[in-house]
């Protein structure tokens, strides 16, 4: 997928990644920084399939290895590995598989939409297979 061509956050692509790509380069960087995520899961326009050049990718991921507290620290990571050249601009929320549970449960919570909108994808050893959910 690479252009060739620098781009930012915000900067518009002719080549739209799908939300198995997404959770793949999610999961992948996560690894490569000692996270090793369990289940990732896009939700959104790239889930629906009608993203457009300038859509940011929402996703959850969830991993038993997240040791800081805030959540906002545990974006470190994606926050500088992000391939803005190739993926579109990230809007990340990671959780732990108790908060992912917690906030899966309650009506109106973003989790909660992500879980039951989303594409699922289960990740373990490297491995990803196919989403859980039927919309991808």
């Amino acid at each position: 997928m690479s252009t060739g061509v620098d781009r930012g956050p915000n900067d518009r692509r002719e080549e739209l990644p799908s939300a198995s790509e997404i959770a793949s380069e999610v999961a992948r960087i996560g690894r490569q920084n000692g996270i090793e995520p369990t289940t990732v899961v896009v939700f959104g326009s790239y889930a629906s399939g009608d993203p457009s050049p300038s859509s940011d990718a929402d996703v959850v991921v969830v991993s038993p290895n997240f040791e800081e507290d805030d959540v906002y620290a545990r974006r470190y990571y994606w926050d500088w590995d992000w391939n803005h050249d190739e993926y579109p601009a990230l809007d990340l929320i990671p959780l732990r598989p108790d908060e992912f549970r917690e906030f899966s449960s309650r009506s109106n919570h973003i989790v909660a939409t992500a879980a039951e909108t989303g594409a699922t994808f289960e990740f373990s050893a490297g491995a990803t297979r196919q989403p859980t959910s039927s919309r991808v």
